[in-house]
């Protein structure tokens, strides 16, 4: 069975999310006046979750009691793709019905309704999923566990089958040897983490929503004449992860810190709170700091015909930040137009890398 701790800071983690989530679909639910049923639909599921995921928590509390053949009917793989997968799920519901004003009204929910009802039939078999594990671990009865083992591997099967992009990514990234160096994002929410990776993977900028998650990717660049795979990790940076967030910083190679041209708390962010993260959990892996400029963003059509440097002096501050944290690099890029995308990813393909620091 995989490791109890990264299981209940998982748990925490979806926990708060979930929490989150059933705050704001019940103030809403309770406030409008003949709230739509399909709301209190979500509620009820969401709720479900949520004590789904305290029963499994109350069961890691107490896992090392269990027996050795109870606990091995689970396998690893299943629990990686379930907690994965809820993961993926909330925190798409979370950026439909949560607000930064926190208020749900009528007309946000029509605006985003028929995505959150796409989402009931996955919130329904991941609640599932929980409750098997929960069944399998302490039922009385041999016989009902292994009926339950087998009723969890449907489970999974049918989340795999339904979203084979996410297949794809457990299949990319379960630990083979054919991942040559893990490289971790990290930055605050608003630095466009998910857009890069998403820019930089399929060669084009999502134009369309794209949950902000943990989610992984793996690429393959060339070296000279020498192909080399990348896995990439991309991470939220909202508080709310800050425990779960660490979790997949072991065995990392190499660090991306993310801050956002033309928002200059996100460079104080990676100096106050980003490098000192890594450096904690990590001490000694090598960091490059990226500068990502996003114009969809900008309404200035002036701020659209900037060139990089020309933006407040972002790389010469960068590279200054730079040698003042003894990161590798500093580098900037533009995600919508590409323009030294690529570089920012061949640059971490070095073998080298890490050898010296910007100077």
């Amino acid at each position: 069975m995989a490791d109890a701790l990264s299981i209940a800071a998982s748990i925490t983690g979806l926990l708060a999310t979930a929490s989150k989530i059933c705050s704001a679909l019940s103030g809403f639910v309770s406030s409008a006046i003949d709230a739509p049923d399909a709301a209190g639909a979500v509620l009820t599921t969401v709720e479900e979750m949520r004590l789904a995921l305290e029963m499994v928590n109350q069961v890691v509390e107490t896992v090392s009691s269990l027996p050795s053949a109870r606990k091995a009917l689970l396998r690893l793989d299943h629990i990686a793709i379930t907690f994965s997968n809820c993961i993926l799920t909330l925190s798409e519901l979370e950026s439909l019905v949560c607000f930064r004003d926190g208020v749900m009204h009528r007309l946000r929910w029509a605006w985003g309704e028929k995505k959150v009802l796409r989402l009931l039939p996955r919130l329904e078999s991941q609640k599932t999923s929980l409750s098997l594990m929960v069944t399998v671990l302490l039922c009385q009865s041999e016989f009902e566990a292994l009926e339950g083992r087998e009723r969890l591997n449907a489970a999974v099967d049918q989340i795999l089958q339904r979203d084979e992009g996410f297949a794809a990514r457990i299949q990319h990234f379960d630990g083979s040897p054919e991942i040559e160096e893990k490289l971790v994002v990290v930055g605050d929410h608003d630095t466009k983490k998910t857009e890069t990776l998403t820019s930089y993977t399929t060669n084009k900028f999502p134009t369309e929503y794209v949950p902000t998650v943990f989610d992984n990717y793996a690429v393959t660049v060339m070296i000279g004449d020498d192909p080399y795979t990348l896995g990439l990790i991309n991470t939220d940076g909202q508080e709310d992860y800050d425990r779960l967030r660490p979790l997949d910083y072991a065995k990392t190679d190499v660090f991306l810190v993310f801050a956002r041209i033309g928002l200059p708390s996100t460079y104080d962010s990676v100096e106050i709170k980003w490098v000192p993260e890594i450096q904690q959990h990590c001490p000694g892996v090598p960091f490059i700091i990226v500068g990502i400029k996003c114009d969809v963003d900008e309404e200035s059509p002036s701020m659209k015909r900037m060139n990089l440097h020309d933006l407040n002096g972002s790389e010469a501050l960068g590279e200054a930040m730079a040698r003042r944290l003894g990161a590798v690099n500093y580098m900037e890029c533009d995600i919508v137009s590409q323009y030294r995308l690529k570089g920012v990813f061949d640059e971490v393909g070095f073998p080298t890398l890490g050898e010296e620091k910007i100077s």
